[in-house]
């Protein structure tokens, strides 16, 4: 199983219709470790990248209720690109 196919699977688990940007690379580091730990059951694989995804994302969302005020815009770089959260905006879709 590639990375790929790994991210394909926890989004259709997940049934996430839109993902922010932000989470997507996120979601796709996670399957790139969870492949990268040799796990071979395909379930275990699959829990281990969608709670290291559901882990990253409540810590990021955390961090951001606590530190931003209404008005308050947000850049963060991750993996080399740059996403700007608006602290409103929610960053996983439906």
């Amino acid at each position: 199983m590639t990375s790929e196919d790994l991210y394909q699977q926890v989004i259709d688990n997940l049934q996430i219709k839109t993902i922010h940007p932000l989470h997507k690379a996120m979601l796709e580091e996670c399957c790139e470790h969870a492949i990268n730990n040799n796990i071979t059951d395909k379930e275990t694989l699959r829990n281990a990248a969608m709670i290291a995804f559901m882990t990253t994302n409540s810590t990021l969302q955390g961090t951001l209720k606590a530190g931003l005020k209404m008005a308050d815009n947000v850049t963060l770089n991750y993996r080399g690109q740059s996403f700007t959260i608006d602290a409103n905006s929610k960053l996983l879709g439906d």
